[in-house]
């Protein structure tokens, strides 16, 4: 790189994951080179307010995105060198940003979903992370089980039910899940994160009380069959076409399972080993697994994908994470530093993976 880059960091959200993506993007720019990068920062409130300038840096203190300031900040396709907006109603005055990438750190939904990637692509700026097909699909649960289970990958059985089916006739969606899947079982809205609005249900008073839960968080909801008593194994992935993996690692933890209370709040006194104490060869297909997971999907920058371990010795793909948490004590982060790869040389890897994407899509032809 010739000159300093000009990369804005971009956090909060509107998802139930706001304060984790503070608190990631707060580890991201005090790890970025300041020989290397110009950062800027912008912030998203809850309601979907955008602040910039001293009212994100103090976003980035407090731990959450406030609804303050007198900015509105507009991503302007068709300007020259990637440009953002900025108007100033006090001052009357509009600037403009020049941005040469952006580093979404918006964990969840409206930013892990392919909305905040839409935006860029539409607005012709490289970003890092996954496409937007790939974050679209990599979020809605039921979406990405079909299509690893298509590419012959191994999935636990479940069925998605809308809430509309379940207002319309929910003794018949209980029926047909109890037929089709059976006990015990998870339930999920089909797109969240930070295992919001998951329970297990083993009987069908608790299936039914689950399924009413998750349709409160999303219009789509998946059953999903219950692996008894899994060792929960996640690895991270990064790359374009060709992907490379970290170690694998696992979380150990004394709840029923890992939900929200065990992420967050400690309850079940969760245990991160890296790298996982499985065995050579399992570990090896772990990773071949998590990469044929990733070209299935058409990931492309990162992700941090999850898998669980049956007594039997079998390995099911649990799900995938296109934006994982990204402090310096997060897994995905853990992984790779136990890979060799120190946070700040994971940024930076991070961030040419993105350029590299922007170029090759530059290469496609719009017209005959």
């Amino acid at each position: 790189m010739s000159r300093k880059v000009n990369i804005l960091v971009l956090f909060g959200g509107k998802s139930a994951e706001h304060e984790i993506s503070v608190l990631s993007a707060r580890s991201i720019t005090e790890a970025l080179s300041p020989e290397r990068f110009n950062v800027m920062l912008a912030g998203i409130s809850r309601s979907g307010h955008w602040v910039i300038g001293q009212d994100a840096q103090d976003a980035l203190r407090k731990g959450v995105v406030e609804e303050a300031g007198d900015c509105s900040v507009a991503v302007c396709p068709g300007c020259q060198e990637h440009s953002i907006l900025v108007y100033s109603a006090s001052e009357n005055t509009c600037k403009t940003l020049e941005v040469d990438i952006v580093f979404p750190v918006l964990h969840g939904t409206f930013g892990e979903d392919g909305t905040i990637q839409g935006l860029l692509e539409m607005a012709d700026i490289p970003y890092v992370g996954d496409g937007v097909l790939a974050s679209a699909s990599g979020m809605d649960k039921t979406i990405m089980k079909d299509i690893w289970k298509n590419n012959g990958l191994p999935v636990l059985p479940c069925v998605s039910i809308l809430r509309h089916d379940l207002e319309e006739n929910l003794e018949s969606c209980l029926e047909s899940a109890l037929q089709e899947i059976g006990l015990p079982c998870f339930v999920k809205p089909a797109n969240s994160g930070s295992s919001v609005g998951i329970t297990r249900a083993d009987t069908r008073q608790e299936l039914l009380e689950s399924m009413l839960l998750a349709a409160k968080f999303d219009r789509k909801i998946m059953v999903e069959a219950a692996c008894p008593s899994p060792r929960e194994v996640e690895i991270g992935v990064i790359g374009n076409d060709v992907p490379k993996c970290s170690v694998p690692g696992e979380i150990s933890y004394s709840s029923r399972f890992y939900d929200y209370k065990t992420k967050y709040q400690n309850d079940g006194s969760p245990q991160l080993l890296i790298p996982a104490p499985i065995p050579v060869d399992v570990a090896t297909l772990v990773e071949d697994l998590a990469k044929r997971a990733w070209r299935a999907a058409d990931l492309n920058g990162l992700a941090r994908i999850d898998f669980l371990l049956s007594k039997d010795g079998r390995i099911w793909l649990n799900e995938v994470n296109t934006l994982p948490g990204f402090t310096q004590f997060s897994m995905f982060t853990k992984l790779w530093e136990a890979a060799g790869v120190s946070y700040s040389s994971l940024l930076e890897e991070l961030i040419e993976l993105a350029f590299s994407r922007y170029k090759d899509k530059r290469r496609n032809l719009v017209k005959p």
